[in-house]
């Protein structure tokens, strides 16, 4: 052989980025480096080896010399056995590193390009979708989309992503990747073939939190931290590209922010009786705004279950137990949903009316109470300013020592930053309720679907109910008398006249 080089054997990483070193070959490379198997490394020049500088450099002058390594850049007319040909090598090394930093802000240009006029930049399409090579546009996937319907039904039954996980299983459906490489013969990843029906609790969650099932396109979600460093991370929503309707919808878009309330808050779901609770989330203390625990258990029947504060329950003394049984909690909540649905599906046009008149009328309540907290924490925010700048003074004039100064000040700033947090929060809340508009033909929608309720289910419940409150039992004589109040979905409260007080005000 040539230069006297025998026993070769080649490592190629094809397909892999020179600024990371955590590549296959390479690393299969330096396992064979320890081994003591290699005695010369080349490569076409610098830039094969990588393409960060300092990793470049530390493994040319520190690691290889160390293991005895000989090493050879051909075109760079690099070779660690000739110490006057590598004078020019650190420099060379750091213009590799330019290149792959400005090919780097290139490509970003070229993506955030795509991704504002609504381009898809990787060819990929979101599970339950394909993408059509002409249009470029996303279509439905008649294999994967009832798959993505059916995750959607089950969040909305009252299972969680790790239950829907556990249930995808069972029935031995395909994960993604899985379901690609079966169309495609692409393998996306390992777990493709290794195990093809192991659905994650992830995986369901990113289902379950993807705006693209409702017809919009949604680009520009996640970044690599930089050129060098590959990994994933999360890019804030005010900074994606959103592009509504266009594509045909796999979730209709009520069921779609129905299921992202659900998933707001983590829910319990199964109890000792391995039954769920239907109402899972949706009971919340009037008083102290906690959910409400379902007590059950299998020395229970189901007239003995029953709902009580989660504070309560904490045995912390925030709140009462507010105490109701499930039954009657049940009976309260299909009284108060047939009375509505009967309006809703009666006289639609009386009822749009005084759905927005009820409407305006809650959201004055909310705003006069936020606007009222705002005042108080601008004029709190006034306050700590006074009091912080006469601690100054005071410590410069040697009243209180630095000490106390310290103290002092770190608790006022630490106060008055939160107050600005809050601040920020509530300005927040009233804008968004101030530029609110009436969703009650969101609400008609939904109701015509459910014109002759009979029952109850949980997926009724979530398509129709926002919360409910429980208020604290009161006494007349022995009677105990308990308020609820039914926070529907896009309507909000809604107290119903009686038919006299509606023929009156008709």
């Amino acid at each position: 052989m040539d230069h006297g080089f025998r026993n070769l054997v080649f490592y190629v990483d094809d397909g892999y980025s020179g600024v990371t070193f955590n590549r296959p070959d390479f690393q299969r490379m330096l396992s064979d480096i320890e081994a003591g198997k290699i005695a010369t490394v080349i490569t076409k020049d610098l830039s094969r080896l990588g393409r960060n500088y300092l990793e470049a450099g530390r493994y040319i002058e520190m690691i290889f010399p160390e293991c005895g390594v000989r090493y050879i850049a051909v075109n760079d007319q690099v070779d660690t056995a000739n110490s006057e040909s590598n004078d020019l090598m650190p420099f060379r090394n750091v213009f590799n590193e330019w290149y792959a930093r400005d090919t780097s802000k290139k490509i970003r240009a070229v993506v955030q390009s795509k991704y504002s006029k609504g381009e898809r930049f990787n060819g990929s399409a979101p599970y339950g979708y394909l993408l059509d090579k002409e249009t470029k546009k996303l279509v439905i996937d008649p294999d994967t989309a009832p798959i993505v319907q059916k995750i959607y039904d089950w969040c909305m039954e009252g299972y969680g992503p790790t239950q829907i996980a556990r249930m995808l299983t069972e029935r031995k459906i395909l994960i993604p990747v899985a379901a690609h490489y079966k169309r495609t013969g692409k393998m996306k990843h390992r777990s493709a073939i290794d195990a093809p029906t192991l659905w994650d609790t992830e995986t369901v969650t990113r289902i379950l939190y993807n705006r693209e099932y409702t017809g919009d396109t949604v680009l520009g979600r996640w970044k690599n931290k930089s050129y060098k460093d590959k990994k994933r991370i999360a890019v804030p929503k005010e900074e994606w590209h959103i592009f509504e309707n266009t594509h045909e919808p796999i979730i209709d878009r009520e069921k779609w922010e129905i299921v992202q309330n659900l998933r707001e808050e983590t829910k319990r779901r199964n109890c000792s009786t391995g039954e769920k609770d239907k109402f899972a989330g949706l009971v919340v203390c009037a008083d102290c705004g906690k959910k409400m625990y379902n007590c059950r258990a299998k020395s229970l029947t189901s007239m003995q279950e029953s709902y009580v504060c989660g504070s309560y329950r904490r045995k912390t003394k925030d709140c009462t137990a507010h105490f109701i049984r499930t039954v009657v909690l049940e009976e309260l909540v299909l009284s108060s949903v047939k009375e509505v649905l009967k309006a809703a599906n009666g006289d639609r046009d009386w009822f749009r009316e005084y759905a927005l008149e009820c409407g305006l009328q809650e959201q004055q309540i909310a705003l006069k109470e936020q606007k009222r907290e705002m005042e108080k924490a601008t004029k709190r925010i006034s306050e700590l300013d006074t009091i912080i700048q006469k601690l100054f003074e005071s410590n410069a004039a040697g009243r209180i020592s630095d000490e106390r100064f310290d103290t002092l000040s770190k608790g006022y700033e630490q106060e008055q930053s939160e107050l600005k947090e809050k601040l920020i929060m509530l300005t927040k809340e009233v804008t968004l309720a101030e530029e609110k508009k009436s969703n009650t033909e969101r609400f008609l929608k939904i109701a015509e679907k459910y014109e002759n309720l009979t029952e109850l289910t949980p997926t009724i419940l979530r398509e129709l109910i926002e919360k409910i409150l429980v208020y604290e039992p009161t006494y007349v004589g022995k009677k105990r008398i308990q308020k609820i109040q039914i926070y529907y979905n896009f309507i909000g409260r809604i107290q119903l006249p009686t038919e006299t007080k509606r023929a009156e005000s008709a």
